[in-house]
């Protein structure tokens, strides 16, 4: 694969990317912002929305998701999430914990997408729907645990004593980013 960013202006970008088909170059599309190889057939994107914060249901705040996907033979499919109720995560060790730090804070929470390759995002706002702030927390459910995932280069293992903008990359997660390539669990199976 050979890939090349362009520069959008202003603080974002555009990734291009190509893979040899019979000898023939193809065009990925769906390549988002900064794609990049995490090894074994997976890469991250970003995906960029304005939606931090609402002021009369209209959304501002540029923020930036990593959302995930995968190499097929026809190309990349992204990890759609379904949604997962809060007490089917409350079952998983770990997230009592950090349900609690959210709601101690004064959110409310709102989506929680379960993704395939065992990322769950839970979305949640201060204030209400329409004027309010919008934030989210990436867990990795490994070992029939959830932990955190620290963002932006923080050091923060754990949601004790951190501060949980530590653990955000702002705004709203979609159950998918590129709707057209995504590919949805069969459900959320608690190991």
């Amino acid at each position: 694969m050979f890939k090349c960013e362009s520069d959008g202006g202003g603080s974002g970008s555009a990734s291009y990317a190509w893979y040899v088909k019979d000898g023939e170059p193809i065009e990925l599309p769906y390549t988002g912002m900064s794609l990049s190889y995490i090894g074994n057939g997976q890469f991250t994107s970003i995906g960029e929305g304005y939606d931090s914060n609402f002021t009369g249901g209209i959304g501002a705040g540029h923020t930036y998701k990593v959302y995930y996907l995968y190499w097929t033979n026809g190309g990349l499919k992204e990890y759609g999430g379904i949604k997962i109720t809060r007490q089917q995560l409350l079952k998983v060790n770990g997230a009592q914990a950090i349900m609690k730090v959210i709601t101690k804070s004064g959110y409310t929470v709102d989506e929680i997408y379960y993704r395939a390759n065992n990322i769950i995002n839970i979305n949640y706002h201060s204030g209400n729907k329409k004027d309010g702030n919008f934030d989210n927390v990436t867990l990795v459910y490994k070992n029939g645990a959830v932990t955190p995932e620290a963002v932006y280069g923080s050091d923060s293992e754990s949601l004790h004593g951190s501060n949980l903008s530590d653990f955000s990359y702002g705004g709203i997660y979609q159950a998918a980013f590129f709707r057209r390539i995504a590919s949805y669990p069969d459900g959320f199976q608690i190991n």
